[in-house]
């Protein structure tokens, strides 16, 4: 058995190194030169998918999706896959779309629901996309999955706090209190909630008090509109008359005729 590494290995090495100390231009490079070597399907997959997260960090969005598109080629059924191109598709805020971000996303959870990150990004394009309930369902089953990440509740309780889930947020806490009371991280989290609970309570207090004769809410009556059965009759006063101008018929005027105009020969 030789002892000589592979060319393509090589190169893959060296790229992946350039990638963790943030040299992405020079590790896409590399991983261009690697690709005419590579011949395993896991290989291949890892080759596009490092390629991939360069171009991602690049902000090259467009041929980041195209090695994603490579790879999920070969793997159709590949969640992480469908779940990395949802993400390209969403975070390009130049030729991004929606749409295909979101199916891609959703496609990823049909395939594997239990992967607390792919319930994150779609939560996090639901949100994006206007659909707030649903993007905050999704976040919170990805802290159901992992309960025990601190960073999976932030998330929630910011996005909670963000769209003005106040009360929801208070019962996420106090359902993760029996796992996290005596986290340090927790305890601010609690703080910052019941911090924000009050100034809206005191924002609302002081409307109430520079407003105390305004209602909060007006409701205007509907019309009701009858008709007469007698046109020449007089209206009553259980009719409601909309419009009634002094030179107005009953009935609505036919259009004039207009004069033919003479065409001279």
């Amino acid at each position: 058995m030789s002892g000589i590494v592979p060319l393509g290995d090589r190169l893959f090495e060296q790229a992946q190194s350039l990638r963790q100390v943030g040299r992405h231009e020079d590790a896409v490079q590399t991983l261009r030169a690697a690709a005419g070597f590579v011949k395993a399907a896991a290989a291949f997959r890892a080759l596009h998918v490092a390629t991939a997260d360069s171009y991602a960090k690049l902000g090259r969005y467009r041929q980041a999706r195209k090695h994603l598109k490579i790879a999920l080629s070969e793997e159709p059924r590949d969640a992480d896959l469908h779940a990395r191109l949802g993400r390209a598709w969403d975070d390009d805020t130049l030729g991004g779309d929606g749409g295909k971000a979101l199916a891609h996303l959703r496609r990823a959870v049909a395939i594997d629901p239990t992967h607390a990150d792919h319930q994150r990004d779609l939560g996090r394009a639901l949100l994006g996309a206007g659909n707030v309930a649903a993007g905050l369902k999704r976040l919170e089953q990805a802290w159901a999955l992992e309960p025990d990440r601190l960073d999976r509740l932030e998330e929630l309780i910011d996005a909670l706090i963000e769209h003005g889930r106040l009360q929801k947020a208070h019962h996420v806490l106090i359902r993760a209190r029996f796992r996290h009371h005596a986290a340090p991280a927790f305890v601010r989290l609690t703080r910052h909630v019941a911090h924000v609970r009050a100034a809206r309570a005191q924002r609302h207090n002081r409307w109430t008090l520079a407003h105390p004769n305004r209602p909060s809410a007006a409701v205007l009556p509907f019309l009701k509109v009858r008709s007469r059965p007698d046109r020449k009759a007089k209206p009553t006063g259980d009719d409601v008359v909309l419009r009634l101008d002094p030179k107005a018929t009953e009935h609505p005027r036919l259009p004039r005729r207009s004069r033919s105009r003479r065409v001279s020969k």
